[in-house]
């Protein structure tokens, strides 16, 4: 520091404010004192440049920059070269009848001026801070000493008390520290006016007597052990006398400062109602979850996505836990993307929420940890808090009405007593492969079967053995046909299969003979041999048919034939009928 070298007495000057050294010493003894610890100076420096407040030294005549700590060159941009050919006003924001104010005061060491305003960067940004002035003397020249501390974060965290609670704020407006001294005995020595205020004392009804009095008897035996316990500064939350209001809850930074005895600075602040208010706050929070944690639909909380991109969650309520089988910290951690079942439906609510169409009646599937997957259906709703555009996904476990809905869905398709595809299904399948013959130019066919010898079974056995041979003949039936093929059953011991995708109208016959080698061998069933026949009649789109209902009848007519010829075989419509 080049004019820390040359001036001694402002570098001690500051040293002392920094590190707690006092003034008594006699001006022999000072000097003496700083002869010896001149090699220090270097590290004062750096313990300078170190500070997060921004130190400027300032010639109190013509109000030009002398020096700046590191932190300030720093955070403003500018080189100390640059610094020094500039007016205050560059880099203070503050109108030059201030200025004038600030600083044309007579400078002496009681000198001190406080204020906030905004440091003027280099790049035109500007800092928010609150700026100290004292003044100190040395080599028969005064000098303004300015420390500004940014106060960005300040400011944000004021904004955000504000933004939750406007009173909340009136009330820390309001609330004025009490500062007092206090000797090694715990004697008041001094106190700030705010004590008027805080605690109802005028500063001559306390000053003399012991700061213990002020205490409450329950936070004595504490309060005396921080005292006893501190080293340089400790905080402290306890309760102490009111002149006026009784008992004060007040918060506490008790520091050690170093003179001509050991004496502590101790900061009080009347916490009462910020107390108060976050006891209020707590108690509405916990009925705010109550109610949120007894709605029967889960309710999640996340912001708006921004260029497709989901953020995680930020509230979710007992329901959403209990949906997806896992805890609320581990809800915080994911994202809707996390939770939600690939398919259709999910790309669908994705899409709308990218789109920013907050619609209802989304159907979609929750991933439960653990278990199967949950059916909900969705209600999305936009909401502001704090700012900041949210979605309230509300969402309605309908699991047991999609799996009910599933299972009359399949009774309204499907036989009830082998499984297969009922009538109505078969007929809507040959119809929507037909249409896409059509399209492809291929062709498909139709196969109406009927089984031989059957009627003999229910009349000699009964229609409970007639039922499970029926499912065991679908059982094979099923196993025979291709995978890409519909097997339906039309109605008593009548079935019909759908095979689409034919290259050639003789590519169906490989499995019809596979079907009638099918019944060669008799059906065991309860150590009983059952000897059935199969007579098969197939038609062909689009020779024999161009609809549903003409390639069923001319199946069906074809499988007459087959059986009034002998059964157990299969014919052609357009070789044998026509």
């Amino acid at each position: 520091m080049r004019e820390t070298f040359k001036e001694p007495s402002f570098v001690e000057s500051i040293r002392k404010q920094l590190i707690g050294l006092g003034e008594g010493s006699s001006k022999k003894t000072y000097y003496g004192e700083l002869r010896e610890k001149i090699q220090y100076l270097e590290r004062f420096r750096a313990l300078l440049d170190s500070s997060t407040d921004m130190i400027f030294l300032i010639n109190s005549v013509n109000k030009k920059l002398i020096d700046a700590n590191l932190t300030a060159i720093k955070n403003l941009g500018y080189n100390i070269k640059e610094l020094e050919n500039m007016s205050l006003l560059e880099y203070i924001n503050i109108p030059e009848n201030e200025c004038s104010e600030i600083f044309d005061y007579i400078p002496s060491k009681d000198f001190s001026k406080f204020f906030v305003t905004e440091l003027i960067c280099k790049n035109g940004e500007k800092i928010p801070v609150e700026i100290t002035i004292t003044s100190k003397r040395f080599s028969a020249q005064w000098y303004y000493i300015m420390i500004a501390r940014d106060i960005t974060e300040k400011i944000k965290k004021e904004s955000e008390i504000k933004a939750k609670e406007t009173h909340y704020t009136k009330i820390l407006e309001n609330i004025s520290d009490v500062i007092m001294v206090i000797s090694d005995d715990f004697k008041i020595l001094s106190a700030t006016p705010s004590i008027n205020k805080t605690l109802g004392y005028q500063d001559y009804e306390v000053i003399g007597h012991s700061f213990y009095d002020l205490v409450d008897d329950k936070n004595l035996e504490s309060i005396i052990s921080s005292f006893s316990n501190i080293t340089e500064s400790k905080n402290a939350t306890f309760e102490i006398k009111s002149k006026n209001k009784g008992k004060i809850i007040v918060e506490a930074n008790i520091s050690k400062m170093k003179d001509e005895s050991i004496k502590y600075i101790l900061s009080l602040r009347d916490i009462s109602e910020i107390s108060k208010i976050n006891k209020d706050l707590e108690e509405k929070e916990r009925r705010f979850r109550v109610l949120f944690n007894s709605i029967s639909e889960a309710v999640l909380l996340f912001p708006i996505p921004r260029g497709g991109k989901f953020e995680k969650f930020v509230e979710v309520n007992d329901t959403t836990c209990a949906l997806l089988n896992t805890t609320r910290e581990e809800i915080l951690k994911l994202t809707i993307k996390d939770i939600v079942a690939p398919g259709k439906n999910k790309d669908l609510l994705f899409e709308k929420l990218i789109s920013e169409q907050y619609i209802s009646g989304i159907q979609a599937e929750f991933i439960s940890k653990g278990s199967q997957n949950i059916y909900v259906e969705i209600d999305l709703k936009k909401c502001r808090i704090n700012d900041q555009d949210m979605i309230i996904l509300i969402a309605k476990d309908v699991t047991e009405k999609k799996l009910l809905e599933n299972k009359l869905n399949y009774l309204a398709f499907h036989d009830h007593l082998t499984g297969l595809s009922n009538r109505a299904l078969f007929s809507e399948r040959v119809q929507h492969e037909i249409a896409r013959a059509k399209r492809n130019g291929t062709f498909l066919g139709v196969m109406f079967l009927d089984l031989d010898r059957f009627k003999n079974v229910n009349d000699t056995q009964g229609h409970q053995i007639g039922d499970e041979l029926l499912q065991l003949v679908s059982k094979k039936l099923r196993e025979t046909i291709r995978e890409t093929d519909i097997i339906a059953r039309m109605g008593g011991d009548e079935f019909a299969i759908l095979v689409p995708d034919l290259k050639d109208k003789n590519e169906i016959e490989p499995l019809a003979k596979r079907i009638v080698k099918l019944f060669e061998n008799p059906f065991s069933l309860y150590n009983n041999f059952f000897k059935l026949g199969i007579s098969i009649g197939i038609s062909i789109y689009p020779f024999d048919a161009k609809s549903y209902e003409e390639l069923l009848t001319n199946a069906d007519t074809a499988m007459y034939k087959a059986k009034n010829s002998g059964g157990n075989k299969f014919l052609f419509y357009f070789e044998n009928v026509i």
